[in-house]
């Protein structure tokens, strides 16, 4: 997966605590047994998650591939640099 593209994102809890992240884009090639070419997708990630990855700058990613890892929930954990 390679990140295309980086867009910070803040937005309010339900009970009003302020969320601050920023949403990540990534494109990927689509198994050729299921089509052509490249998909897209994005994902969140929060300050709090960034910190807890070494405080990485979200927007030094840009343009790297990347290997994602998740939680049991099914969000992004871990960001792992390829290249």
């Amino acid at each position: 997966m390679k990140i295309i593209g980086i867009r910070k994102s803040d937005f309010p809890t339900k009970t009003g605590e302020m969320i601050k992240g920023y949403n990540v884009y990534v494109s990927d090639a689509i198994d050729p047994r299921h089509g052509q070419g490249q998909s897209a997708e994005h994902f969140y990630l929060s300050e709090r998650k960034l910190s807890m990855m070494n405080g990485i700058d979200p927007f030094s990613l840009l343009g790297h591939e990347v290997k994602l890892y998740y939680n049991r929930y099914g969000k992004v954990d871990t960001v792992e640099v390829l290249d």
